[in-house]
């Protein structure tokens, strides 16, 4: 008898990234950009073929990601490369297979379910288990084998230039870790109507609830949403053509090439582009799937959370010398790897007490005073330039008290 892993049985619908025969585009990826949030992507390769240049390039984009996801816990990501008799790649176009997991937890998507925690602090001690929320994959991401056993695959890191008659590999994971994180429509049309799969994420449910099949085939379907903070608002261009595409309808921004916020999650990816950056559009999805609120303290409290920009960096100032002692590391927060889910959480959440944190490469937030504590040694988490991620928490306790969280590159 062959048993499957909970995380096997728990498979969520599935959405590909597809190759689309268009003029390429270049959205190279600017000096001075926002930076969201401290979540950071894991990645575990499966199986064979998967080299060094691979890996190198699919880690790219989960750098370029991690600046543009609010904080939840760290993702997992399975990544692959399939078969030529997978059945999604019946399908020549297809370039990538994405299979995102569902929530055992009745929340749609894991990923969703680990925002929630998150922010809330609080989950089923009964059922939930340090190997579901740490250790098993978020999603799989398939790539296309004949695809990159025939080098159409361009590995090139941070080059704006692509050969013609290739398809830029870190383009085409943007889309795909996109998908990962929520931007797919897990619904079907049926008699005329739009119908959410049984386990479908916060963008299908609303979808399905808000809008009739008349709107989303309309051509022209936008969605928009606040972010509940600083009252910003967003217009969500989305993909809606009059003939319900299953490929690509409510499954990615409406086509425009002059739109640089929105390219990198236009339909398809045409040979020869490249695209490095990940326009704030995406943090009106994040908004509109109720995963850019705040974490409020106290009772009464309220809540901002501001962001960063790479255009106000804090220069490296040395570490301290400490009577003549080498520099002490930074306190790590005791932890059991065996088990503890509530110190997992809590060393990931936004909310602290008030000071100074820098992000570690495994995800957790670790206190410290000043900038001279910080090591050249230590395993921080990194932006794609190289920065450190620092956030400052300032409490204003009064009624109506404010929570800021300012994120610091």
């Amino acid at each position: 008898m062959c048993c499957m892993s909970a995380t096997l049985c728990a498979q969520g619908t599935t959405a590909g990234v597809y190759a689309v025969d268009e003029s390429p585009i270049v959205v190279p990826k600017p000096a001075a950009r926002n930076v969201a949030g401290g979540t950071l992507i894991n990645v575990n390769y499966v199986g064979s073929g998967i080299n060094d240049t691979f890996k190198g390039a699919f880690e790219r984009a989960c750098k370029i990601w991690e600046e543009n996801i609010p904080t939840t816990l760290p993702i997992k990501l399975n990544v692959t490369i399939g078969r030529t008799t997978d059945p999604w790649f019946r399908d020549q176009s297809c370039l990538a297979y994405v299979n995102t997991m569902a929530s055992e937890n009745g929340y749609g998507d894991k990923v969703e379910e680990k925002r929630i925690v998150c922010l809330s602090g609080t989950y089923d001690q009964d059922e939930m288990s340090m190997a579901y929320i740490r250790d098993d994959a978020d999603a799989t991401i398939t790539f296309c084998p004949r695809v990159t056993n025939r080098g159409l695959f361009s590995y090139e890191l941070e080059s704006n230039e692509c050969d013609p008659g290739k398809y830029d590999f870190v383009t085409v994971a943007l889309q795909a870790i996109c998908k990962a994180v929520g931007f797919v429509f897990k619904g079907r049309v049926a008699d005329g109507q739009l119908v959410p799969l049984e386990m479908a994420n916060t963008y299908t449910r609303k979808i399905c609830v808000d809008h009739d099949l008349g709107e989303v085939t309309s051509g022209n379907l936008s969605i928009e949403a606040r972010h509940p903070s600083n009252g910003k608002h967003y217009v969500l261009p989305i993909y809606s053509p009059t003939v319900f595409d299953n490929k690509f309808s409510l499954g990615y921004f409406a086509k425009d090439q002059d739109n640089v916020e929105t390219a990198f999650m236009q339909p398809g990816v045409a040979k020869g582009s490249v695209i490095r950056y990940i326009g704030e559009t995406i943090q009106g999805f994040f908004c509109l799937c109720n995963w850019h609120f705040g974490v409020a303290t106290g009772v009464g409290g309220s809540t901002y959370v501001d962001g960063s920009s790479t255009s106000d960096v804090i220069a490296y100032q040395g570490q301290n010398s400490m009577s003549g002692k080498s520099q002490a590391p930074l306190q790590e927060i005791p932890y059991d790897e065996q088990g503890d889910v509530a110190d997992y959480i809590s060393s990931h959440m936004e909310s602290a007490g008030g000071g100074r944190s820098v992000l570690m490469g495994d995800g957790t937030w670790k206190a410290f005073s000043s900038y001279g504590e910080l090591s050249t040694a230590a395993n921080y988490a990194r932006t794609s330039d190289g920065y450190l991620r620092i956030k400052e928490v300032t409490l204003q306790p009064s009624i109506g008290g404010q929570y800021y969280n300012r994120f610091v590159n």
